[in-house]
């Protein structure tokens, strides 16, 4: 129910209803948007319950049934299968039915991760029934399916997926390609609300110093190009490695690449090895926390080549942040790069990458302005100061 609280305003109950949360970093960008959204919100003085479940890594689970984090009430509900959840990306968990049943009612709104998975068509048809009004925020997923899920997505999206987008109170789209997107689906423009994504700069105020991630590689010198996300197919890894193979006779650099293995790694070890790369690419696994921001900081630049839409990428922001210029394909473009120069955004093909590694590989005074350039960027428009006030506009216009 809703009240006065003394800041002036209206104090909300949000139900955030996602198939993981914090502390699930492994499964990227998502569950620490949602968390840092709900945290935020706890700050302004609105109730956040989150219903997730307790997905974890690949081999492990969230043993705890509650907790609350930074005043975030949690509710983890247990995966029929981790195993799926993993490998597969999908996310059963058996309770949610008869816990939204219980207790959807007693929320203002709700805020439902993704788009098409099993929790929002649960909540949907929940908040169908209670009237709750429901924000959506699809972080990437309205893109026409391909692969093998194909099918799958395709029956999907005519049974539940129109449904849920239509009856959506508000979409929440990261930049303009996503509200085309939605657009294109059905969503009518007046229910799109454009609000970037958001970066904590308490954490970039004071940078690790440099030279940590250099130590774990054993590079004194050279330049160091960074990939920071999951190994997987769609991250045009291929093409990076092609570009950066065509440059090194040219360039003294390492290739560093942090992050999960999500089904490629051992394609990708077979092509470092036919570009006889081994002796300059380092794989270091997942980072975290500080661990995470000492790879930005030793990177000379940042790289990002992907294949498929996955819209604005945080790690890119991220490097953004922390003072590193990037290099990112149209697919995963960044709002306004171009504008304040502070990285380019090029096509996702070998020649055309080349040539931006190229661009900035040997050439310190470029680094370094479209570095500090990456920087202002993310104050004047990715803050999460800024953003949450959006977001929080967004909330009180649904539930009032």
């Amino acid at each position: 129910m809703q009240f006065e609280i003394s800041q002036g305003g209206t104090l909300i109950n949000i139900l955030v209803l996602s198939s993981f949360f914090a502390p699930a970093w492994a499964y990227g960008g998502p569950p620490k948007l949602l968390y840092d959204i709900s945290k935020r919100l706890v700050e302004r003085g609105h109730r956040v319950t989150v219903f997730t479940t307790n997905a974890f890594e690949a081999d492990r689970v969230i043993q705890k049934r509650n907790d609350v984090l930074e005043g975030i009430d949690v509710r983890y509900l247990k995966n029929l299968s981790n195993w799926l959840a993993w490998n597969q990306k999908i996310f059963l968990p058996l309770e949610l039915r008869n816990v939204l049943r219980n207790e959807m009612q007693d929320f203002d709104c709700a805020i439902f991760q993704g788009f098409r998975n099993y929790p929002n068509f649960l909540g949907y048809r929940q908040a169908k029934k209670t009237k709750v009004p429901y924000i959506l925020l699809p972080y990437g997923q309205l893109q026409k399916a391909k692969g093998t899920k194909k099918l799958v997505k395709h029956v999907f999206d005519l049974s539940f997926g129109y449904d849920i987008l239509n009856n959506a109170s508000r979409l929440i789209a990261q930049n303009f390609h996503e509200k085309e997107e939605s657009l294109r689906l059905g969503v009518p423009e007046k229910k799109v609300d454009v609000i970037p994504l958001g970066i904590d700069m308490r954490e970039f105020r004071d940078l690790p110093e440099k030279g940590i991630l250099r130590s774990k590689i054993g590079a004194e010198d050279g330049e160091v190009v960074l990939f920071l996300g999951r190994i997987h197919r769609y991250k045009g890894l291929d093409v990076l490695l092609q570009a950066l193979s065509a440059l090194r006779r040219k360039h003294n650099f390492r290739f560093v690449i942090v992050g999960r293995d999500d089904g490629y790694l051992s394609s990708l070890n077979k092509l470092i090895s036919s570009l006889g790369m081994n002796g300059i690419t380092s794989f270091l696994g997942p980072l975290y926390g500080r661990d995470r921001i000492s790879a930005y900081v030793d990177a000379d630049v940042f790289v990002l080549c992907s294949s498929i839409y996955e819209e604005t990428p945080l790690a890119a922001l991220e490097a953004c942040a922390a003072g590193t210029p990037v290099i990112v394909t149209k697919q995963a473009s960044i709002p306004w790069l171009q504008e304040y120069e502070a990285g380019l955004t090029v096509d996702c093909n070998v020649h055309a990458v080349k040539d931006a590694l190229g661009l900035l590989l040997g050439n310190d005074d470029f680094r370094r302005k479209s570095g500090r350039n990456a920087r202002k960027l993310i104050e004047d428009k990715f803050d999460w100061n800024k953003v949450i006030v959006l977001f929080e506009k967004t909330l009180q216009d649904i539930v009032s």
